[in-house]
């Protein structure tokens, strides 16, 4: 304990006192990908996550305790730093109390959607009871920071978020990227932009296939827990036109399964960047993206698919 307090005061002081926060920092979040996957992948991996691992802080057996290991929990967890008791996301759904129904636990039916289907969906921070990550932020610089949070979920755009950013996540269906009435009352002229160019529709006609050679994998391909939803099939290549013969639910739902929607989420980020201009101005801005296919293909195809 007297060495810890003795080493710590000579690191601060060799810290500039005047120093700059970053312009833009980028929060990422890959949805159900576990540190033992993540290390299994580690030789395959020359760039990016590869730099971070190597030069960065790692820490592979973080734990957090809560009764179910779910998107809207985990993410909220990640970005308040606190436990689900006390930012009160305790699952994906909870029960309402005036109804008895369950209820997706971002939903709140006085904030719905913008330009998608009504109904009981994520798309409003209400529930959440504990300060977050993008909350800080736009506090600590009197709402002149931008956050803009990007998955393909929106309770885990939410939670990003928080209560004073802005959050965008891609609705399947109707094959864009929307936003809840608590963000905003209409989608900015980027976002219309982007949605114009109908990015999503370009995977109609694709598959998903395996990036290497199939001697390469362990194990079968078909496996008896494997799903065939939206007409993926259960053996590679996986067909991401939902068997329709234009684009529609289904196949904006198998594109949402697939590694291919991890695309679509970067070129949104991309266009998010520009049309926020973030980190253009000396205040600090954030840009939280959440994968979230991953967890889609976890379900119907199991994690080590």
């Amino acid at each position: 304990m007297v060495r810890r307090c003795v080493v710590l005061p000579l690191l601060l002081s060799s810290l500039p006192v005047f120093a700059k926060p970053p312009r833009l920092t980028l929060f990422v979040a890959v949805d159900s990908l576990g540190s033992d996957l993540f290390q299994r992948s580690r030789p395959r991996l020359k760039s990016g996550f590869a730099r971070l691992m190597n030069e960065g802080a790692y820490f592979p057996s973080v734990r957090y305790e809560t009764a179910e290991c779910v998107t809207g929990i985990g993410h909220t967890t990640l970005v308040t730093g606190t436990w689900a008791w006390r930012h009160g996301i305790v699952g994906n759904r909870q029960l309402n109390r005036a109804t008895g129904k369950l209820e997706p636990v971002f939903f709140d039916a006085s904030h719905p959607v913008l330009e998608a289907p009504r109904g009981p969906e994520d798309g409003s921070p209400s529930a959440l009871l504990a300060e977050t990550l993008s909350d800080r932020l736009r506090a600590a610089t009197t709402l002149k920071g931008k956050s803009i949070a990007i998955s393909g979920k929106g309770r885990s755009a939410v939670p990003m978020a928080g209560r004073l950013g802005e959050a965008w996540w891609f609705h399947e269906q109707v094959g864009r990227f929307i936003t809840g009435t608590w963000y905003r009352k209409e989608l900015p002229a980027w976002v219309k932009a982007f949605n114009d160019r109908h990015l999503a529709d370009g995977y109609h006609d694709k598959t998903w296939s395996l990036a290497e050679p199939a001697k390469a994998y362990a194990g079968d391909d078909d496996r008896p827990f494997e799903s065939d939803q939206f007409g993926m099939g259960r053996l590679f290549p996986h067909p991401l036109g939902g068997g329709l013969p234009t684009p529609g639910p289904q196949s904006w739902g198998a594109l949402a399964s697939s590694p291919m929607m991890n695309e679509v989420l970067v070129e949104f980020a991309k266009a998010a960047i520009e049309g926020e201009k973030l980190g253009k101005e000396d205040v600090p801005d954030l840009l939280s993206v959440s994968f979230s296919g991953f967890d889609r293909t976890s379900h119907l195809f199991a994690p080590t698919s």
